[in-house]
């Protein structure tokens, strides 16, 4: 008839009832044993750990042998600038390369070398004796301690918060403020030699210099290397590498690109291009005429309409531009202003193939893009879908 026991896997012993094995995890015993077992030192029996104990109390003990016992085994990993002991050799080789260590003995003035003959030897014995139970969890800690002294504090990145977006009338490298956005740009061309590649391109241009403030006063970005993915922790230091590295200028290289496609216009440049011929990339609204007979033209040479279309007659319709026949916005005059102040400082704009290869460029972008997001339409569609649940997971 077999029996069960109740074993101690820490002390290696068998017990024969659980009321043994508690009184037993209790006991000084196992507590020793598993703060050796924590150092990586092995256990004692019970007899070894009497043994401990009775030349602990015994006070007829022999004194010097117990202190040279002490001495050979704390010797063996022994600093004597830091005062520290260590219980294996590796931890006692980190040490002594730690900047601690070093530091503690320029300041002592002590020889690095200069520590007990035999730190590098094995001690004889593993059986180390101690003042009380509490020593070794206080070796440990020492020892910890000086691991962890070992690594070298490298301070972590804060993290980076956003500021407030430069408005379109305060200059992106300087804490500049015009009254519009005309002298803004005409500002930053002069002292700061910025000038906004392919202007006369650009659709909305307080719109493109929004996004660009935004960019560097929001995100704390650099205009020319931004694509590094370098970001700086406030808006004057992006604003002071920029005027101390000459970046005050904008990328728009092939590879940036995407990134203003959406701020340029480049159908003007084409060959065969019409002021009022509909983009493609916009719904063609098809008129449906009824009827020639809805207006009349006088001698005098005005027009009368019909009484019927009086709210269409009434509207008070954006004059034309003369270059682009396009209503003349707002976004538009500024950018008339800008670029007279551009040629006046010598600008010339970019024509000929330059500019036609740029506008197919950028339309390729556009049917790219347009592509993607019919494809991710297509893929939430919830008519389109197949299946309601992952099948990800399931067995077939």
């Amino acid at each position: 008839m077999s029996m069960n026991w109740f074993t101690c896997l820490t002390c290696r012993v068998n017990l024969l009832t659980g009321d043994d094995q508690r009184i037993h995890y209790k006991s000084e015993w196992h507590s020793y044993n598993l703060k050796r077992r924590l150092a990586q030192i092995p256990v004692v029996t019970l007899q070894q750990f009497s043994r401990i104990e009775e030349l602990h109390r015994s006070p007829d003990n022999d004194t010097n042998a117990l202190q040279k016992t002490r001495l050979r085994n704390k010797s063996s990993f022994y600093c004597n600038s830091c005062g520290k002991q260590f219980n294996n050799e590796k931890a006692f080789a980190q040490h002594m390369s730690s900047k601690k260590h070093l530091i503690s003995v320029a300041n002592k003035k002590v020889d690095p070398n200069a520590i007990v003959s035999d730190q590098i030897t094995e001690p004889e014995t593993r059986e180390v004796v101690v003042n009380s139970i509490d020593e070794l969890a206080i070796e440990d800690d020492i020892v910890d301690d000086d691991e962890d002294s070992d690594w070298e504090s490298v301070g972590s990145d804060e993290d980076v918060t956003g500021g407030d977006p430069i408005l379109p009338n305060e200059c992106l490298f300087c804490e500049h403020s015009s009254d519009t956005i005309e002298d803004n740009v005409c500002h930053m061309s002069q002292k700061h030699s910025f000038f906004i590649p392919d202007v006369e391109y650009v659709k909305d241009l307080p719109e493109f210099i929004g996004y660009l403030g935004e960019k560097v006063g929001f995100g704390h970005f650099c205009l020319w290397c931004c694509d590094s993915g370098k970001r700086f922790r406030t808006r004057r230091a992006a604003q002071q590498h920029m005027t101390d590295r000459g970046h005050t200028k904008l990328n728009h290289s092939d590879d940036h690109l995407p990134e203003y496609s959406s701020f340029y216009d480049y159908t003007t440049s084409y060959p065969d291009f019409e002021a009022n011929q509909p983009n493609d990339d916009e719904e063609i609204s098809v008129p449906h005429l009824e009827d020639q007979d809805w207006q009349l033209t006088l001698p005098s040479g005005a027009i009368i309409g019909h009484r019927s279309l009086f709210r269409y007659y009434k509207q008070n319709l954006k004059p034309l531009t003369e270059n682009t026949g396009k209503p003349q916005t707002k976004s538009s005059a500024i950018l008339e202003k800008v670029m007279s102040k551009y040629r006046a400082l010598g600008w010339t704009g970019i024509t000929g193939e330059a500019a036609l290869q740029r506008a197919k460029d950028i339309k390729f972008i556009h049917r790219i893009q347009r592509k993607h997001e019919l494809k991710l339409g297509q893929n939430n569609n919830k008519n389109l879908q197949k299946h309601f649940r992952n099948q990800i997971g399931f067995s077939t």
